[in-house]
Formats: C-alpha cells, sequence, structure tokens
C-alpha cells in the first residue's frame, strides 16, 4: 500500500481544477491535493503541494504505481501518510479502492 511521494519541482504552475481532495501537512504549512478535474473535464491523479510560507506550488513524483486519475474521492492525512480512497473515474464509474502516500 504506500507510496513515497516525493517533492521534484518548486516552480509548478497548475490549471484550475475542481473535485479534488485536500490535506495539510508539515504542522499546516502545507496544503496537499490529489486529483480532481481539469477545466476541460479530463480528471487527474497528481500531487500538489501548496506551501503557505513561500507561496509556491510545488509537484510531488510518486514512487511505484499511481492511483488512476478520479475525482471527488476521499482523504486524509495520519502521521506522515496521506490515504485516498474511491471516488469517480473519468467514466463517472465508482472506485473502490484504498492508496496511501508516504509524503516525505
Amino acid at each position: 500500500l504506500p507510496h513515497t511521494a516525493q517533492a521534484a519541482d518548486a516552480s509548478v504552475r497548475h490549471d484550475a481544477r475542481d473535485g479534488h481532495l485536500a490535506i495539510t501537512h508539515n504542522n499546516s504549512s502545507e496544503v496537499v491535493i490529489f486529483g480532481g478535474y481539469a477545466e476541460d473535464g479530463s480528471c487527474l491523479n497528481d500531487v500538489l503541494s501548496f506551501s503557505v510560507c513561500t507561496r509556491k506550488w510545488t509537484l510531488y513524483e510518486c514512487a511505484g504505481a499511481s492511483p488512476s486519475p478520479r475525482n471527488d474521492h476521499a482523504a486524509c492525512r495520519v502521521a506522515e501518510s496521506m490515504y485516498v480512497f474511491g471516488g469517480d473515474d473519468s467514466n463517472e464509474d465508482s472506485l473502490n479502492d484504498l492508496w496511501e502516500y508516504a509524503l516525505d
């Protein structure tokens, strides 16, 4: 289940999205988002972090397999991990899977 997400690029800009999830990390100094769908309607499965201190976005690269693109899913943070559950895929089919990201 565990997958490691490591910061890769601190100069990331991203398009608007909807149906994503957000959790806090690093004593609430970061907001980590996963998935959702883009303005063109395509589902996403990327992990981005916004630093409240620097006001910069960072794209996380995930080691190993990643969840399929999805929106309207659930997530929570436990210790240094983000758990992602379910949601809808690009065909609006319901998903019933659980993923763990170890946030480093």
